[in-house]
């Protein structure tokens, strides 16, 4: 799916249940903003999560939370790697199910791979 056609999948779910889009968020970050994130920590996301983040921002999103690398952030994702992952540096978790498990992405060679991984609690 392009970024495109999930903006469209977003407005059409929007137009039909505009309650489940209004929960509290961060403003979205400047792509120059995640560039510095990702010096600092020493990672690479992935386009598609930076073009997220630039235009809906972390937080709530319909029925899930959106974690920020923004460290400042109440979604801070790293917040999350301390807690679930005990600072492992080769998954970055951007969301969870609500039941404790992950999604994230696979980090190899300080850059994060596109395709989206799901992480069991236990």
């Amino acid at each position: 799916m392009t970024f495109e056609t999930f903006q469209h999948h977003v407005a059409k779910a929007q137009a039909k249940s505009a309650w489940q889009f209004e929960g509290q968020r961060d403003t979205p970050l400047s792509l120059d903003g995640l560039r510095d994130i990702e010096r600092e920590h020493g990672v690479e996301f992935p386009d598609v999560y930076q073009r997220f983040l630039s235009i809906y921002g972390a937080g709530e999103f319909a029925f899930t939370a959106i974690y920020s690398p923004d460290p400042t952030s109440e979604w801070s994702l790293w917040r999350n790697i301390d807690r679930f992952l005990g600072g492992r540096d080769d998954f970055v978790p951007f969301a969870d199910n609500g039941c404790g498990d992950y999604y994230g992405f696979r980090v190899v060679a300080g850059r994060c791979e596109d395709r989206v991984m799901w992480a069991d609690h236990e």
